[in-house]
């Protein structure tokens, strides 16, 4: 019984501040760390594209309010925010993928150790999917936002695989939090491919209609 009131007693949502109820759906699925206000305004889209092959499954479409809280979460490095993104949603995906590894595009050292977390880590660990930790890293602290368009798309070599990783029959997840032109994604496919695995996915948090579809 306590464990139970432990459950339905109010909340306090990461985004708004305001207290809520857990409803008894949500209370089968685990607590969340947002109201159904905040998350009924997040802008989902559930749509599937593939890029060389790979089928990509995006959840939202990368503008307000989400764009602005993935901001907060990385650049202010509000870290509480991990769990508002996929809490309502985790038991969903983790079904979806439940024979998948998850392998974390990479971040460079140097952001990771400005940030003080790897912001992938801490908001796809909560699908409680293995996860491959550094089988991709970057090979130099370059990085996409700081290029524009055509640079996006001409811009190779810019990640490196661990080579003392074996991921050969394994089903792969790669997870990234916001997909725009697709050149990350796309690097990344070309060196998973090449250990061959026995599956490729990918599953992306927001995907940026605003920047052209990768051809």
């Amino acid at each position: 019984m306590k464990k139970f009131k432990d459950l339905t007693k109010k909340q306090v949502c990461k985004v708004c501040f305001k207290e809520f109820c857990t409803s008894s759906f949500q209370i089968l699925l685990g607590n969340s760390d947002i109201c159904d206000e905040c998350y009924d305004s997040f802008p989902k889209i559930f749509e599937t594209e593939y890029v060389d092959g790979v089928k990509v499954n995006s959840i939202y479409e990368y503008k307000s309010p989400l764009d602005s809280l993935i901001y907060q979460y990385k650049e202010l490095l509000d870290i509480e925010l991990c769990n508002v993104f996929l809490s309502r949603i985790k038991f969903y995906l983790k079904c979806k993928f439940y024979n998948y590894n998850l392998v974390l595009l990479p971040s460079s050292e140097n952001a990771i150790k400005k940030r003080g977390f790897n912001h992938l880590y801490e908001i796809f660990k909560n699908l409680d999917l293995p996860i491959i930790e550094n089988l991709l890293y970057k090979s130099n602290d370059s990085t996409q936002k700081e290029l524009n368009y055509l640079s996006r798309m001409t811009h190779r070599g810019f990640i490196n695989m661990n080579n003392n990783i074996d991921i050969k029959n394994k089903n792969i997840l790669l997870v990234d939090d916001v997909f725009s032109t697709g050149a990350t994604l796309k690097e990344a496919i070309k060196l998973v491919k090449n250990r061959e695995p026995c599956r490729i996915k990918a599953l992306i948090l927001c995907r940026n209609k605003n920047m052209s579809k990768f051809v």
